[in-house]
This record gives structure tokens, sequence and C-alpha cells, in this order.
């Protein structure tokens, strides 16, 4: 009965030995934090199921790529801590376009990472056509679309599985079909970027590969140097915002 009784406290010891571990490992804890950045930084991660948002945070949060990420039900919420400053994340499940105005209304992020890939293109830019939408809303959704973008200053449309889908040839000598249907719909996302210079937010658009660990820091390092930036710096990015 004693042993059974200490399992639990023996639990909790191992979970935070953990998360010790973890925290030494963090992209966050890992990168250089400009000086100003926000001491509670915010970020979203949206798009469409199984492109990665989950297996994003993990990366953020822990440093290293998990291979097995159990496919997200609801809302999870993640947080990485630098010394005095913290970085919370949020992502849900893919298909809920609406749990995602209601993640973006409650956390109010400074920046929005939407996530895509070589797969599912009509449910890529349905979901970003709504995501367009709700920032831009004036209608019934105009008092959540404006506490969502009440902090935001930077959105990041990233292209994940670029090792899948950016080589012109597979391996057995074929054409890649991938790659065309990918850059056509990229450029089609980023047509509509129109959408975030009315309110002075940058659109970046940076591609990787989180299961070769290939421009993942980097794009994040990109978007947290943006929204580091002065007010002034972002209006002015924002007002070309040229995505690449």
């Amino acid at each position: 009965m004693a042993n059974l009784q200490m399992w639990p406290k023996l639990q909790r010891l191992c979970d935070n030995a953990l998360q010790e571990v973890n925290a030494t490992k963090s992209f966050f804890r890992r990168m250089v934090w400009p000086a100003s950045l926000p001491y509670e930084l915010t970020i979203a991660v949206g798009g469409w199921g199984k492109t990665g948002k989950t297996t994003l945070a993990y990366y953020l949060r822990d440093g290293s790529f998990h291979k097995d990420v159990a496919r997200t039900t609801g809302r999870e919420d993640f947080e990485g801590k630098v010394g005095t400053r913290t970085a919370k994340l949020s992502t849900y499940q893919g298909e809920w376009e609406g749990l995602f105005r209601e993640v973006l209304a409650d956390i109010r992020p400074h920046g929005i990472v939407f996530m895509v890939d070589h797969e599912n293109r009509s449910s890529h830019e349905d979901g970003w056509a709504l995501f367009c939408r709700f920032i831009s809303r004036q209608g019934i959704f105009a008092r959540k679309s404006r506490r969502a973008r009440s902090r935001l200053s930077t959105v990041l449309l990233l292209i994940n599985k670029h090792d899948e889908w950016r080589p012109r040839t597979r391996r057995d000598g074929s054409e890649n079909p991938y790659r065309k249907e990918v850059e056509e719909m990229t450029a089609s996302l980023s047509q509509q970027r129109e959408v975030f210079k009315v309110f002075d937010v940058v659109f970046l658009r940076q591609e990787c590969s989180l299961l070769l660990d290939d421009n993942v820091g980097g794009s994040i390092t990109r978007l947290l140097k943006c929204i580091a930036r002065p007010t002034s710096e972002r209006k002015q990015m924002a007002s070309s915002n040229t995505p690449d």
C-alpha cells in the first residue's frame, strides 16, 4: 500500500525532472532573445490537420523533433521559459475552424504561424481563406476579430515537408507532381496578404522540413525578429509586404 501511495509523488518528480531537461534544450532557451520582444510572448499555430502544428510546438518547447506525436484533439497549450520571459504557444485540431477563432481571440497572439504542406490543397486554401476573412471580419465576429489582432504584428505562412515536395524528381526518377502544386498554392495564398497590410501586420513566407530539422529554427527566428522590430519599422514592412 505504501508503494502505491508513493507512485504519484514519484511520477510528479519524474515529470518535473523531464521538464527541466527539456527546458535546457528548448529552442527559445537556445536562441538569442531580442531584447525588445514582449516578456510574455504569445504565438498561435494554425492550419489544417496533420500539417505539423503540434510537432512544431513540441520542437520549440523541447528543442528536438518528436516523431510519434498524437493527433491534437481540441486545443493544446505549450509554454517555454527564458529567464524571466515566457513564450506561450497554442494550437488546435485543424478541422475546427471555429476553435481557431476562439484561440486567437483568447490569447491575442503577437505572431501567428499558419502551416500548410503538399497534401489536401483545397483544405489548405479553404482554411487560409477563412482565417483571412476572420482577421478582417466586420460582421458577427467583428469583436473577436478586433481582439485577435489587437497585438498581432506578424503572420508566417510556413510550408512544411519540403523534403517531399521540393525535389524535381522522385527516387524512382519520375517527375514530382507536388512541386508545381505547392508553388501554385503558395502563390495563390500569398496574394491574399493585402488583408494584413490594412492592419499593419507583416506577412512572411518560409518553407521547412520538421522531419529533417531544416530551416525550422531559421523560420521561427525570422518571425520573432520581426515581432521585435519597432512599430515604425514593422509598419513600413507591412506596407510593402513582400513575402520573401
